[in-house]
């Protein structure tokens, strides 16, 4: 099963929960991806380096989801194990970004056991603005560096409180 739709904004709770989809192409301008949309979707793949992109991604969205990989993930709230996998499966994400409007950049949340299990690539050094790590967001993760001497995470919290939780890169 493969779904393509350019105009999609919103999926809601449990839409493809647990389905045979193998391949879908979300738009960039999707609002929501609801709580379970995608869990335990065992054949759903996405191109690598694609994005997946909406203002919230709902809580286990994309949880045990065995082949998404590869991807870069932007929005403004990341729910609890959004893209929980087994910490041995060495599953990779690519980039998290924060979603612009114009040059304003929007605040940023992960919620709990958000990359749980991952393999965190970073490509260059990020920086955040408005940032809430809650706790076990990145627990068990490998942190990879490509193409650069220097890789991490970089806070830019000008006027903005950031938050990090308890054993949020356990």
């Amino acid at each position: 099963l493969e779904f393509t739709y350019s105009k999609l904004k919103i999926i809601e709770e449990r839409a493809f929960y647990g389905s045979n989809l193998t391949k879908i192409s979300l738009c960039n301008s999707m609002t929501t991806i609801g709580e379970r949309a995608f869990q335990h979707c065992k054949n759903l793949k996405f191109n690598e380096g694609s994005n997946i992109e909406a203002n919230t991604i709902g809580p286990f969205a994309f949880a045990n989801c065995p082949k998404v990989s590869n991807i870069v993930v932007k929005s403004t709230n990341i729910g609890e194990s959004a893209f929980q996998c087994d910490k041995y499966s060495n599953l990779k994400i690519s980039k998290i970004e924060q979603i612009k409007d114009g040059d304003e950049v929007k605040a940023l949340e992960i919620g709990r056991y958000a990359f749980y299990g991952r393999t965190v690539s970073l490509k260059d050094i990020e920086k955040y603005k408005g940032l809430t790590i809650n706790e076990f967001a990145f627990a068990f993760c490998t942190f990879e560096h490509e193409g650069s001497n220097f890789y991490g995470i970089q806070i830019d919290n000008g006027a903005d409180p950031i938050t990090i939780g308890n054993h949020a890169f356990y």
